[in-house]
Order: structure tokens, then C-alpha cells, then sequence
């Protein structure tokens, strides 16, 4: 037979549990609005960083080009961790 206390305590930890959960999809959630956040601002380096070579006739050759290259893995490394942790969150 369980005493009162034995509930209570029961209780407590439970609600520990679950505020510890909400609090990680908060930060999963914030993780998501950063990391949206750095994708936007990465696109609009790329494609200031594409308008200035067009500018300078530069040839725009994406496998030729290291600094492109660099910036559209970028790009996509920032796009697989914001998959997964929407993933993550939707999961929830």
C-alpha cells in the first residue's frame, strides 16, 4: 500500500518529466527558427556573392567556383539539421 507521500513524490517526478520535455521542444523549437534564421541569411550571401560575379563577368561555375561550392554545402548542411530536427519536433 502506498502512502500519500509515495504519491506526492510519484506526482512530482512525473511533472518533472514533463517539464523537462517541454522545456527540450522549446529549445528544439528555437533551434529551428536559428537555424531557418542562418539559412536565409547564408541565401542572401550566396546570391549577393552571384550577382557581384555576374557584375564582374566572372564565370558563375558552381563546380569551378570553391567559394560557391563552400557556400552551397553550407547551405545544405544547415538544410539536413534543420530536417531532422523538425523531424524531431514532429515526432513529439
Amino acid at each position: 500500500m502506498s502512502t500519500i507521500w509515495d504519491v506526492l513524490k510519484e506526482t512530482f517526478n512525473d511533472a518533472l518529466d514533463k517539464a523537462e520535455e517541454l522545456k527540450n521542444l522549446g529549445q528544439d523549437k528555437i533551434d529551428i527558427l536559428q537555424l531557418k534564421n542562418k539559412m536565409a541569411k547564408n541565401f542572401s550571401k550566396l546570391g549577393a556573392t552571384i550577382y557581384e560575379m555576374y557584375n564582374n563577368g566572372e564565370d558563375i561555375d558552381f563546380d569551378k567556383n570553391e567559394k560557391l561550392k563552400r557556400m552551397l554545402d553550407e547551405l545544405k548542411d544547415i538544410e539536413k539539421q534543420l530536417k531532422e530536427k523538425e523531424k524531431k519536433v514532429s515526432q513529439i
